[in-house]
């Protein structure tokens, strides 16, 4: 059986699908970008990044990563980012440290910051204020749970 679908309704998706297909070719990510919101992930665990970005992809969002503090913090400040997922138990420059640098930066305290972490400092209420933390998640975690945080934080936003 095959559905009757208006003339321009079928021309405008073939010239979506040829401008997402020609863009995704070129490099060019901004039209992409625009239909899915971006999630920096950042982790020092490189199994914990590669599942969380599996996580956001599968979930509708592109996913940019950074394997420690500094390199997030350079990321927030070149590339445009929606929402940061953010280990706080890294070394070098702990989670909490890149949280509050990020939100003291006028230039980028306005993107909403998810702390997550197998420790139970998130749970500090204290802590999260003190960071400014937009919220937190406890590893593990379901890959539900994750999804709806960065919904949420989004929303907010």
């Amino acid at each position: 059986m095959q559905a009757n679908i208006n003339p321009e309704t079928a021309a405008f998706a073939r010239m979506m699908m040829v401008s997402l297909s020609d863009a995704w070719r070129s490099g060019v990510g901004a039209e992409i970008e625009f239909f899915m919101p971006v999630v920096l992930v950042v982790d020092d665990d490189a199994v914990s990044l590669e599942l969380l970005e599996t996580i956001l992809k599968r979930g509708g969002y592109t996913t940019i990563s950074a394997t420690d503090g500094f390199e997030a913090l350079d990321i927030v400040k070149t590339q445009p980012v929606d929402v940061v997922l953010l280990n706080d138990s890294m070394p070098r420059l702990s989670g909490g440290e890149v949280c509050l640098r990020i939100k003291s930066d006028p230039q980028t305290a306005q993107i909403p910051v998810l702390l997550i972490s197998a420790g139970t400092r998130i749970e500090d209420p204290q802590y999260l204020r003190d960071v400014m933390a937009d919220g937190a998640l406890r590893k593990p975690c379901l890959p539900r749970d994750v999804i709806a945080a960065v919904e949420r934080v989004i929303k907010r936003k």
